[in-house]
């Protein structure tokens, strides 16, 4: 085999299709993942993730395009013969043997070295993954979170360039996933090992990631860093399926150097918002714009300031809905021309003004300012232009 003479990356994909019967399970993909970097493929069920993961391994072959790992061309390559391991969401470990003979099993099954060789280097996997002291136990004995580790102990041992990890914490329940999150990351940055993670769970992907390629219907709607991907996404997709975000139907007014106006709302009576040009936008034309909730500030009729707008974008609207939700308070605005928008609060570190209390059986939310806003309360919305998105599609 030869190896690409361009860029060196632990894992390519070039032009990838895997076909099932007449359905394109995943569809033209081309993505170049960095040596040492953890990359993620997030997407929801169905989107062709885990396909392409079971490619990269050699579980599966493309029906068209090359794989390639290293520099190095695989098809037809056995999975036992490629440089990576993967991890799965079952955990797979042998019962009667315990938690080092799990560890080492690979290494024993290909001769790895010597008996005390392979010993040591299991133990050093599993004071990797601090289980360091848990070599005699049974998998039986071990906790969801403690087995995960050992999986990931008994994947590390064999130095793969390449780990391929299938939602490996799906099956923990919600607080051990949030911490194993920052563990899976803390030894990803230690072992320097190039993870490829395959998950749904966007919090995840936000967490752990250097990367993230967003998937939908078999193809990659858009690859970047987390903040890229949340702060800019590309289409309505993404900005949809990463976090949460408010969107105007509206049509162009006016294209000026700089800024876009559109008339949001039935028959342009709603408001009228400003967002970044987009190359390709013309005065009449249809569009659909994104602003996340935690941008909009949202204040009081009464403590509004100058009728100045600063440059902001401006609507007045009437509290529709309040749900107090810990952290934060979210508010439903009902705008003129049947326009609703969703804003999110952070709540202060006040216990008198955080705590939320009803009367007349209407919600007085937290607020960050002291003071309470209250359903059916008119209040003033700004944001900003620039975290205003015009999306392609």
């Amino acid at each position: 085999m030869q190896v690409k003479e361009q860029d060196r990356n632990a894992v390519e994909l070039s032009s990838v299709t895997k076909r099932f019967g007449d359905v394109a399970a995943v569809d033209d993909v081309n993505l170049s993942i960095r040596e040492g970097e953890f990359f993620s493929m997030l997407g929801p069920s169905g989107c062709g993730k885990t396909t392409t993961l079971r490619m990269i391994a050699g579980f599966e072959h493309p029906s068209m395009g090359e794989i390639y790992i290293e520099g190095v061309p695989v098809a037809g390559v056995p999975p036992f013969r490629r440089n990576v391991n993967t991890v799965f969401q079952s955990y797979a470990l042998f019962p009667h043997m315990s938690v080092a003979e799990n560890v080492a099993f690979g290494l024993q099954a290909t001769h790895a070295g010597t008996k005390a060789e392979i010993a040591e280097r299991a133990q050093h996997a599993l004071d990797l993954v601090r289980l360091g002291n848990y070599g005699k136990r049974r998998p039986r004995q071990m906790s969801g979170g403690q087995q995960q580790r050992v999986a990931l102990a008994r994947a590390l041992v064999n130095r793969p360039a390449v780990l391929l990890l299938d939602e490996p914490l799906g099956a923990l329940d919600l607080k051990l996933r949030k911490e194993m999150q920052l563990e899976l990351k803390n030894l990803q940055t230690q072992v320097g090992i190039t993870f490829v993670y395959v998950t749904h769970d966007q919090e995840e992907a936000l967490t752990m990631s250097d990367r993230i390629a967003v998937m939908s219907g078999g193809k990659v709607l858009q690859v970047g860093s987390p903040a890229e991907i949340y702060e800019r996404p590309n289409c309505r997709f993404v900005a949809d399926f990463i976090g949460q975000s408010n969107f105007l139907q509206g049509q162009v007014a006016e294209v000026g150097p700089e800024l876009v106006t559109i008339t949001i709302g039935e028959n342009g009576s709603g408001l009228t918002v400003r967002s970044p040009r987009l190359d390709g936008v013309q005065t009449g034309s249809a569009v659909t714009l994104a602003v996340r909730p935690e941008k909009i500030n949202l204040s009081r009729i009464a403590d509004a300031h100058e009728t100045s707008s600063n440059g902001l974008n401006r609507a007045v609207g009437r509290i529709k809905q309040a749900i107090y939700m810990g952290t934060a308070t979210q508010y439903l605005v009902d705008l003129p021309g049947a326009v609703s928008l969703t804003v999110e609060r952070q709540n202060g570190g006040n216990a008198q003004h955080d705590t939320p209390s009803y009367k007349d059986g209407r919600l007085f939310a937290p607020n960050t300012d002291g003071g309470r806003f209250v359903e059916h309360e008119e209040v003033l919305l700004e944001w900003s232009p620039a975290v205003t998105l015009l999306l392609e599609k």
